[in-house]
């Protein structure tokens, strides 16, 4: 597992959680960009560029996995909100941003750990 991109990402996630967005894989609205964790991951391990290129041949999930180590079950424990633990999905939906981005944060690091 690659603990040093997964700490990469959650620290930008955590210091920018309003271009957090766990519903897409990336969008661009203007001057700002939101991804989910899965993209996250592609932007800050392969660059906006790749990640774009991911995300236009729909990728972005498989690349994730592969730049994180992770099993197709962990990535999907992890990316996909729906497959959480009902407690963490409800505390997520009620959240603030900041607060999502933190609950992110801590998933991933349940699930990407050493």
């Amino acid at each position: 597992m690659n603990i040093e991109l997964r700490n990469k990402v959650i620290e930008r996630i955590l210091e920018h959680p309003e271009e957090l967005n766990m519903s897409r894989w990336i969008d661009h609205f203007g001057c700002c960009t939101t991804a989910c964790f899965a993209g996250w991951t592609v932007i800050v391990g392969d660059g906006f560029q790749d990640a774009n290129r991911a995300f236009s041949e729909g990728t972005i999930g498989k690349r994730a996995v592969e730049l994180l180590g992770i099993t197709a079950q962990e990535a999907k424990s992890l990316f996909n909100t729906n497959e959480w633990p009902r407690s963490i999905w409800e505390e997520y939906q009620i959240a603030s941003q900041k607060e999502k981005a933190e609950i992110v944060a801590e998933r991933a690091r349940e699930i990407i750990h050493e």
